[in-house]
């Protein structure tokens, strides 16, 4: 609802409101109301403003973007991976309260290997190399398998995470093609195009399980790949706290879990 529908006596909306209505008999006068509708318009931006003066003298990002969620995209995220997981949404946010991205998707999940096409400097790798070192810890251990073209990819990696992540250097979707073994868990992350998301979706559907779960940036392919191998798609729009970028759409195409999810 427009917040300046509602007039009242003596707030400023009834003077905004009366000029609405001379608007609409005078076209001309619609000039008049251009200085409210900027101020309108800017109050959804400017505040982004702010944050990227923070960003440029604390951050020398330029690529890979950091950033908390905010309260609000914690909850509906928690919620969201309850339907792909079937875990228990209190579970999920013990797992969320971790510093992670992914990891909540990967300790859920907890697959016997993970593929991911695009592997950058290393950050989610090394993140999600934690998680399968914490199911390893359970009982579960698990193997992370990054592709990617570039010899620099996954420099982050340190001795811990690498003795369960391994990088292999090629292209992505004649490797994945070629991958030879079941994936739990498959995160195409090479921000080329949707057409490339796509092809190496098709290209690692023989080796994915049933209950594998893929997971994308793109995702604008992803909702037909689902429907194509009998899955259902979910998308998730991320909400970053105290930053200027907006966030990105996370896309996951599952096979929903048979039960009820526990509260």
């Amino acid at each position: 609802m427009d917040r300046n529908s509602t007039p009242r006596p003596g707030d400023r909306s009834l003077t905004l409101a009366r000029l609405k209505r001379l608007a609409e008999r005078h076209p001309a006068l619609r000039f008049a109301l251009i200085p409210i509708r900027l101020k309108i318009a800017l109050s959804y931006y400017l505040p982004a403003v702010g944050a990227v003066a923070r960003w440029l003298v604390r951050s020398r990002e330029h690529t890979n973007f950091t950033y908390d969620y905010s309260p609000a995209s914690l909850e509906y995220l928690a919620h969201g991976l309850a339907l792909v997981t079937g875990c228990p949404v209190g579970a999920l946010r013990a797992y969320l309260a971790e510093p992670t991205e992914n990891v909540e998707l990967n300790r859920t999940v907890r697959e016997r290997a993970e593929a991911s096409a695009g592997v950058g400097p290393g950050l989610a790798a090394v993140v999600l190399a934690e998680a399968l070192l914490k199911n390893a810890g359970e009982g579960n251990a698990g193997e992370y398998l990054g592709i990617d073209r570039d010899p620099r990819a996954g420099a982050l990696l340190g001795p811990r995470q690498r003795s369960v992540a391994r990088i292999i250097r090629g292209e992505s979707v004649s490797t994945l093609g070629g991958l030879g073994q079941p994936v739990d868990l498959f995160i195409t992350d090479s921000h080329v195009s949707p057409d490339l998301e796509y092809a190496e979706c098709r290209a690692i559907g023989p080796w994915l399980t049933d209950r594998a779960v893929v997971g994308t940036t793109v995702t604008t392919r992803l909702p037909a790949f689902a429907e194509e191998t009998g899955r259902v798609f979910l998308g998730f729009k991320e909400e970053p706290r105290d930053h200027w970028y907006p966030g990105g759409w996370v896309g996951l195409a599952f096979r929903p879990p048979l039960g009820i999810v526990a509260r």
